[in-house]
């Protein structure tokens, strides 16, 4: 298995295991609000949103491999920033026949920026020096890893 692909999978694990409950409640909900992107990905919206998902989630493995579960794996949402203001223009253009299209867009907007500022609370503690991990998994040690 490759490393990235192992870290992703440690990365996930540490999510569903060692995270408290509402927390670990607060990231299925936004992984699966930010996933039904592709219940709509005829649109540009959702293609978008599912991009900026796995682009994400690619930061933040990266992120993993090198510092480990620190608070700095906030800068993995980086590219929600300007996502969230394009949303927002998108939501007021959504012709209001598609409400099911613009209940989402709305659901993604107020999730999304409340983990952003989640986030950037994270990063910022980072930078003042909290930066030992924060979060662990016990790792099996063999010859064939």
């Amino acid at each position: 298995m490759s490393g990235f692909l192992k870290a992703l999978i440690e990365f996930m694990a540490i999510m569903l295991t060692r995270f408290r409950l509402v927390l670990r409640v607060w990231l299925m909900t936004l992984m699966a609000v930010n996933m039904t992107s592709l219940y709509f990905i005829d649109t540009a919206e959702a293609r978008v949103v599912f991009a900026a998902l796995m682009v994400g989630m690619i930061i933040m493995t990266i992120i993993y491999l090198r510092l480990g579960f620190v608070r700095m794996l906030g800068l993995g949402h980086i590219i929600w920033i300007p996502m969230i203001p394009w949303l927002c223009t998108r939501l007021i253009q959504t012709p209001p026949l598609d409400s099911t299209l613009k209940y989402w867009l709305l659901i993604v907007i107020v999730m999304n920026t409340i983990s952003l500022v989640f986030d950037a609370v994270d990063v910022v503690r980072y930078i003042k020096g909290e930066r030992a991990p924060y979060y662990t998994l016990e790792r099996k040690t063999s010859k064939n890893e």
